[in-house]
């Protein structure tokens, strides 16, 4: 039984061997035995959550809980803390620990040591450049070197007193390379040249849709002019120290900030959003950011990961008072580490197959966004069926239903298509303002009411998906009328 991936590894079972069931994880990987209670495996399938069923002869049916997060850690040699990644024009995946640089492809893991210059150095950040060669930032300088040879680095900016720090690097749209500490530096054919002086750290960098670059900092975000200086680019400060560390522009054009401790921004090309643990996030911490093929930005932080449909964006920009909706990932989804970092390059990437790459304490880890359980878009709940005292009761031209004075029993029936999504949906409803609290929506969607005292009141039916927040299925508004002697002006008479 073989059974591919889309993260390109394949699950290989058989039947009569001591190994009954192993994983390949490249074409030319070793297969990785995996225990099993049989030795005759005889089909394979996963289920939308990622897990793997697997049929047996005479040993019944297993499943095994898999995750669509892999993880480069020690036993890959990769070791401690990650920082710098970057895509390659080949599409492998650069990033580095301490003294080694790791480059991850098709063909496996390339690790190389690259020793540093001088005592008490740091590296940093990584970007390819349009020639095919790879620059890294450090503590003490920038320097390139070409991908036949990554043991012999050529400094690029030795005449810059002091020594260019590199804890960011971005190309613009000319191709040249740009690099930040209390200068804004750029890379001419005799080396890096100050184009603006007074500037504070800068550690990531984006570009707009007119090609102009976006920093970002301690003190900020910084917007490129016409005469290529860099001006605050208005965004809201928050009420602590305002530390922005990664950037990207999404595919509809926003440009997005991640901060440290300072909240997730977004310029939509017209005003500033910004939102924190007060509008619904888990974290004010931003390291890393990205976004995908379904219209959702990925942000890390140091206790998981999330995602933020960008329309939900567009919802809290108009409504400053709403919470953010967002899907959480943590060790209960499968997730390996226990959070991410950032600060130095960037903490995130997307790779040439879609695959992303997150920065960590403990090594790297990537994952295809398509392969994760995929949120549910539920359809509005719907009325089937509406009695009045056994009655048929049809609605208004507004919507609304209107109950007969001394209405005895109101019966209602909500239809709600939800075929084998059920144990991952839950329902609650209320009549309010009738009611303050909600309840658990019977199983057959069928309610009733007995008595209703006169007045406006308000059927509300919400949703909840994989626990995430409540959301609003259904809200029609149900009027009992009054008897004659309900009304107001019985007891002005009679009084």
């Amino acid at each position: 039984a073989l059974l591919p991936q889309p993260d390109g590894s394949v699950w290989i079972g058989g039947g009569g061997q001591q190994t009954a069931l192993c994983r390949m994880a490249s074409p030319t990987a070793d297969c990785l035995p995996v225990p099993l209670p049989t030795r005759n495996v005889t089909s394979l399938h996963t289920d939308r959550h990622g897990a793997l069923w697997i049929t047996t002869w005479g040993d019944g049916l297993l499943r095994l809980a898999t995750t669509p997060f892999v993880h480069l850690a020690a036993a890959d040699d990769v070791q401690g803390r990650t920082r710098g990644l970057a895509v390659l024009a080949d599409g492998r995946v650069a990033f580095h620990t301490g003294a080694r640089l790791h480059l991850a492809g098709r063909d496996g893991l390339q690790s190389v040591d690259w020793p540093l210059a001088q005592g008490g150095d740091l590296l940093l950040s990584l970007q390819p450049l349009p020639d095919g060669r790879l620059a890294r930032g450090r503590l003490y300088g920038i320097d390139v070197a070409s991908l036949d040879n990554l043991r012999r680095w050529t400094p690029l900016a030795p005449a810059l007193d002091p020594p260019a720090k590199g804890y960011g690097l971005a190309l613009d749209g000319a191709g040249q390379l740009w690099a930040g500490d209390s200068r804004m530096l750029r890379l001419g054919p005799d080396g890096f040249e100050t184009v603006q002086n007074g500037l504070t750290l800068t550690y990531a960098y984006t570009r707009d849709r007119e090609g102009r670059l976006w920093a970002a900092g301690i003190g900020g975000i910084w917007r490129q002019g016409a005469d290529g200086r860099f001006a605050e680019a208005g965004a809201p400060p928050p009420a602590g120290r305002f530390v922005t560390m990664s950037a990207l522009t999404d595919r509809r054009g926003h440009l997005w900030f991640g901060g440290y401790e300072s909240g997730l921004y977004r310029w939509d090309g017209r005003d500033w959003l910004r939102l924190d643990e007060d509008r619904g996030l888990p974290s004010a911490t931003a390291y890393g950011l990205a976004d995908d093929a379904r219209g959702r930005l990925w942000v890390s932080h140091p206790r998981g990961l999330y995602t933020l449909e960008l329309a939900e964006a567009d919802r809290l920009a108009v409504d400053p008072t709403a919470t953010a909706r967002i899907r959480a990932y943590s060790r209960a989804d499968g997730l390996p580490v226990q959070g991410f970092n950032g600060g130095a390059g960037q903490a995130m990437v997307q790779g040439s197959d879609g695959r992303l790459w997150l920065a960590s304490d403990d090594g790297v880890v990537h994952f295809d966004p398509a392969g994760l359980p995929q949120p549910l878009t539920l359809p509005p709940a719907r009325l089937e069926a509406v009695t009045a005292d056994d009655g048929a009761l049809q609605p208004g031209t507004d919507g609304a239903y209107r109950l007969q004075p001394a209405t005895e029993t109101l019966r209602l029936r909500l239809a709600l298509p939800l075929p084998g999504l059920a144990e991952r949906v839950a329902l609650r409803y209320r009549l309010a303002p009738l009611e303050s609290d909600w309840r658990p929506l019977p199983a057959d969607g069928g309610l009733r009411y007995e008595r209703l005292p006169p007045g406006d009141w308000q059927l509300q039916v919400q949703a909840r998906v994989d626990d995430e927040d409540w959301r609003e299925l259904l809200s029609r508004r149900i009027t009992q009328q009054p008897s004659w002697w309900q009304r107001p002006w019985v007891w002005v008479v009679l009084t």
